[in-house]
């Protein structure tokens, strides 16, 4: 999270904040710069259970499971700012929709080089980024 971002506590979550400065509408990990549908989308291409994304990502596993439920009920709108963040990465040219995503470490090191040079605060986008297999 950077100096600029300020987190509010969400009402009825210990782990889970409010950005009201972000487009996003849905709740992000306390202290992380990560959104619930980012965990969710991380989680999902890499295959992992909760246990695993708590063991690989560095938080703890109820703040996962926190996570895990407020996008059972919130599903909908995730899912919906999920598709929006694809589609202006695509736009942008820096996301490639295709099932295989196998790319090499230049094209991994193009696509931080994008998002560096686009001024993009892209400390959450590294998990996203490096999802794909090499």
């Amino acid at each position: 999270m950077t100096s600029t971002q300020t987190e509010h506590a969400a009402r009825g979550y210990s782990h889970l904040v409010e950005r009201p400065q972000s487009w996003r509408r849905q709740l992000y990990l306390q202290g992380r710069n990560m959104s619930v549908g980012q965990l969710v989308a991380t989680m999902r291409a890499n295959g992992l259970s909760a246990q695993e994304a708590a063991a690989d990502l560095h938080i703890p596993i109820a703040h996962i499971q926190e996570a895990l439920s407020y996008y059972e009920l919130h599903h909908d709108l995730i899912d919906a700012e999920l598709r929006e963040d694809r589609r202006y990465l695509q736009e942008k040219g820096y996301y490639q929709d295709n099932d295989a995503r196998d790319m090499s470490y230049l094209e991994i090191a193009q696509a931080l080089e994008n998002g560096i040079n686009a001024n993009l605060d892209i400390a959450g986008a590294l998990i996203v980024l490096n999802q794909w297999r090499y």
